[in-house]
């Protein structure tokens, strides 16, 4: 269960390498050409589920993955937009590689 995206009412568990991060669902839903990639992954044929969301397992690194759902769901003022801020390369390349893989096109755009 990862500390820092895990929503007590959120309604959809997305697990990378055992790291389990609480999201809404809503968002998929608001935008499912973009997420359509992360929900095309394969899964096992029974429903899995914790706390009772169901699970979606990615094989994505969970850091990299931390750091697209924080920009997501947690950083509202998206300080990946501010020109004035310098990140490290390993937070671009992760936000890069993630928001292609998945079709992130705004995401995208701002970290390149």
């Amino acid at each position: 269960r990862d500390e820092e995206v895990w929503f007590v009412d959120g309604n959809i568990v997305l697990q990378a390498h055992g790291v389990a991060f609480r999201v809404y669902q809503d968002i998929f839903a608001l935008n499912p050409e973009v997420f359509a990639g992360m929900f095309s992954v394969p899964q096992p044929a029974t429903v899995e589920t914790f706390d009772d969301c169901p699970v979606i397992h990615l094989s994505d690194n969970p850091n990299d993955l931390r750091l697209l759902l924080r920009v997501i769901f947690i950083d509202k003022e998206h300080v990946l937009y501010r020109r004035d801020t310098q990140f490290p390369f390993s937070v671009v390349e992760a936000l890069v590689h993630l928001a292609h893989k998945y079709g992130i096109k705004d995401i995208l755009d701002n970290a390149l």
